[in-house]
């Protein structure tokens, strides 16, 4: 038990935590004729917000090891993969976005098969 007192051990099981309560709460309105997709309530909302919070930690910690990395080559690495990461972090809040604006027989097709597509490609 004297792992959960490293702060990103705490920080991951909240994260874990909040997810699969956010996911078992957004079960409620699977049969709510108005939402037509996983992320279209107000669990699914904070999920993509939860997202957000991530993208901009990954941001935060990418651009320190920048900064501290001396390795030309690492350096490199790092920064495609700060490139990549940020496409993947953003993809999914875009294709929500995307599915709000269209109607709402087509919202479930967009979000479930861009997820598929993206992540396939990733």
């Amino acid at each position: 038990l004297s792992g959960f007192k490293s702060p990103s051990l705490c920080l991951l099981t909240a994260i874990a935590v909040s997810q699969l309560a956010l996911q078992a709460l957004g079960r409620r309105y699977e049969e709510d004729f108005n939402n037509f997709h996983d992320h279209e309530h107000w669990p699914g909302l904070v999920l993509i917000l939860i997202r957000l919070a991530l993208c901009a930690l990954f941001v935060f910690a990418m651009r320190r090891s920048l900064n501290h990395e001396e390795q030309e080559g690492v350096r490199d690495f790092l920064a495609l993969l700060l490139v990549y990461g940020l496409i993947w972090y953003f993809c999914l809040p875009l294709l929500v976005a995307l599915a709000m604006a269209l109607p709402p027989y087509h919202r479930h097709f967009v979000v479930a098969g861009g997820s598929v597509l993206l992540q396939a490609g990733a």
